[in-house]
């Protein structure tokens, strides 16, 4: 069964035919008008502002600095989130149940490359 376009929905690629007749993705031009109901503010986008300044910004700035512990990752996330949980237990709490080496492989690589690809999000 294939899904079929709704009319609230935004088509952001057209999936055309290369000279090879590969497939290949083109993005397609962005909507002129925004509509609140209709569509979800990426926080790259220049319309979304964050307490007065570009919400990606602030998002930068956040997760610039080394993350290395649960509290640390919730802190970043509150400079930018609003609805940011007030503790982050459950990931305490596996961090404590597990071996240290596992915990510094995730906040020293598996955190630090998911950042770098939330980051490069406008590219």
């Amino acid at each position: 069964v294939k899904a079929q376009p709704q009319p609230a929905d935004h088509e952001l690629y057209e999936m055309v035919q290369d000279e090879s007749k590969s497939l290949i993705f083109l993005p397609k031009e962005s909507p002129e008008a925004w509509n609140e109901d209709l569509h979800v503010l990426l926080p790259c986008l220049p319309q979304d502002v964050f307490r007065g300044k570009p919400h990606w910004d602030v998002i930068k700035q956040a997760l610039s600095a080394p993350i290395a512990s649960p509290a640390e990752l919730r802190e970043a996330i509150a400079k930018y989130n609003r609805q940011c949980p007030s503790r982050f237990d459950g990931l305490a709490e596996y961090c404590e149940q597990i071996q240290e080496e596992m915990v510094e492989m995730i906040f020293g690589t598996l955190l630090p490359a998911i950042v770098a690809l939330a980051l490069d999000l406008p590219n």
